[in-house]
């Protein structure tokens, strides 16, 4: 797709990146689906395990295994598997837009995680709460169907945002093509020069 190399903004490409997942919404869910709920199944392992108290290592590969990629499967929906690995060798020299992007988009998916986590933010304040009175030598109060609803909402949750935060892939493309862009002009700069 010769349209994602073209220099732009990064306000620019986040926008078409959230226009054209717009657009793919459909496509996109059924092809992340299966990585999107093994995410969401290793994350839920994760935290019911780190809440119980199980060892570190276990926790450690739980949390590695949930954060598998969907950007590949994105990029592949897209056509734009070239693109993506062309960019990616090009970002050491344009560390700094790129940077720029990572920035935007992280506070993005920061508040897409705090509206859409609020209900699992709430479950880990009430474990808090619990821990805190149980250290002052109160009974637990947490019941079964607390871990039950726990891992439930941690579950929904993950797979709402890891859906979510797959237009970041849609705009990491149109970023890749900028850079490209630019590597092309600058290279033309020098052969005009000489």
């Amino acid at each position: 797709m010769d349209d994602l190399i073209k220099e732009r903004s990064i306000k620019s490409c986040i926008a078409l990146g959230y226009k054209d997942w717009q657009q793919h919404l459909g496509e996109t869910f059924s092809r992340t689906r299966w990585r999107i709920l093994l995410s969401a199944v290793m994350f839920t392992a994760f935290l019911i395990s780190a809440l119980m108290g199980t060892p570190k290592w276990l926790c450690i590969l739980l949390l590695a295994f949930s954060l598998n990629s969907v950007a590949v499967k994105v990029r592949s929906l897209m056509g734009e598997m070239e693109t993506a690995l062309k960019g990616k060798k090009l970002i050491k020299k344009n560390i700094g837009y790129y940077v720029y992007f990572f920035c935007l988009s992280s506070i993005v998916e920061l508040c897409t995680m705090l509206v859409v986590g609020a209900p699992l933010l709430l479950l880990l304040y009430m474990y808090w709460l619990d821990c805190k009175t149980v250290k002052m030598g109160d009974f637990s109060t947490l019941s079964t169907t607390f871990w039950v609803l726990t891992g439930l909402t941690a579950f929904a949750t993950t797979i709402a945002v890891r859906f979510i935060n797959t237009w970041e892939d849609y705009a990491e493309l149109y970023i890749f093509g900028t850079i490209i862009a630019r590597n092309r002009a600058k290279r033309q700069g020098r052969t005009k020069r000489i």
